[in-house]
């Protein structure tokens, strides 16, 4: 790693919480607001342990969200939500993919269900919303590569809800998310 982006890693749980609050504030500013300040956020060494974790199919992933659940007679009676990131990453990385989980979270939250192709595509308006956010050469580029992803969810299913968004806006997007 060279030295022009070591200073900008993420390698300690103690900057995780400072990170996610204002995560968490860039998502409010679109109105994203039924996200728990209490999901636990864990660094991941390497990505073979991420991949591992992962139930979904295997790719370059950067975080993963583990939901867990409890019913009795078709009741939710508790939740849980963990987010595992990939360490090491640049700040800004990190607090795109911190974005993407916590859009994750917030579909379980809310209980909102949606194909892979719309729950990831999703996802990645968040991780949008953070690129957007610093708007300098760095993010910018990451989020033209967003753009050009040719994975059916990750980057078909990004451009399609950026469309969505294009045409809607954030607070329609959210109330009809589920019909789209």
């Amino acid at each position: 790693i060279c030295n022009i982006c070591s200073s900008n890693l993420v390698t300690a749980e103690s900057d995780v919480e400072y990170i996610q609050n204002k995560v968490m504030a860039i998502l409010q500013s679109v109105g994203i607001v039924d996200i728990p300040r209490s999901v636990p956020i864990k660094l991941v060494e390497s990505r073979i342990e991420l991949d591992r974790m992962s139930t979904i199919r295997l790719g370059d992933i950067h975080g993963y969200t583990k939901y867990e659940y409890e019913k009795i007679k078709n009741k939710k009676i508790g939740e849980t939500f963990e987010i595992y990131i990939l360490s090491h990453l640049h700040r800004i990385v990190f607090e795109a993919v911190l974005a993407h989980e916590l859009m994750h979270v917030y579909l379980f939250k809310n209980n909102i269900k949606l194909s892979s192709q719309k729950r990831e595509g999703f996802c990645n308006l968040g991780s949008r919303l953070v690129y957007e956010y610093y708007n300098n050469q760095f993010s910018n580029i990451k989020l033209d590569l967003m753009k050009k992803n040719k994975d059916p969810d990750y980057g078909e299913g990004y451009i399609m809800m950026c469309e969505i968004l294009k045409q809607n806006g954030w607070h329609n997007l959210l109330i009809n998310i589920e019909k789209w």
